[in-house]
């Protein structure tokens, strides 16, 4: 290959978001907005099809109406792509942190969203940051997940492009 070496997982993960390119953007919209939104839940899911739903908890912080804060309960499933190897018997599950750059936890909490990231396995752990666009890509986020697999896996690196569905208790009222 015109003697040049590739490290695949560097490559990988320079192509995943970064955490420092993922989270600039959103606290810019965290301040134009006036407020944030944080969710924070358990996930689970099955590599077939790489498929997974979460359900947690929420609050939103609005500091343009004098500081409210807003809790709020939320679900959402998802289902895409990624390059890794899928065995189609892994079974998974995590705790997941989601920071919106809006207040407005209804549009980032429920509806359909996209999610772009990087996934770091090692054994059976993994971590993984994504960035989420919410209300059409009106609204950005950044979600860290930290997870637990029932299979052991060889280090690897894999990003990956998901859609997806959520509600959460506001939108249901």
């Amino acid at each position: 290959m015109n003697g040049q070496t590739t490290n695949l997982a560097a490559s990988t993960i320079d192509f995943g978001p970064s955490i420092a390119n993922s989270f600039t953007p959103v606290l810019y919209d965290a301040c134009r907005n006036k407020g944030f939104t944080v969710a924070v839940g358990g996930a689970a899911g099955i590599d077939f099809l790489n498929i997974d739903g979460a359900a947690g908890v929420a609050f939103s912080l609005d500091w343009e109406n004098g500081f409210s804060i807003n809790p709020d309960i939320y679900g959402s499933f998802e289902g895409g792509i990624n390059t890794s190897r899928i065995s189609g018997s892994e079974l998974h599950g995590g705790l997941e942190t989601t920071f919106f750059g809006s207040p407005d936890s209804i549009s980032s909490l429920g509806g359909v969203y996209s999610i772009t990231g990087a996934n770091v396995e090692i054994g059976r752990f993994s971590f993984d940051s994504g960035r989420v666009q919410a209300a059409g890509g009106e609204i950005r986020g950044v979600q860290f997940t930290a997870g637990y697999s029932n299979e052991f896996s060889n280090p690897n690196v894999d990003v990956y492009m998901k859609y997806g569905i959520g509600t959460s208790y506001w939108n249901l009222n």
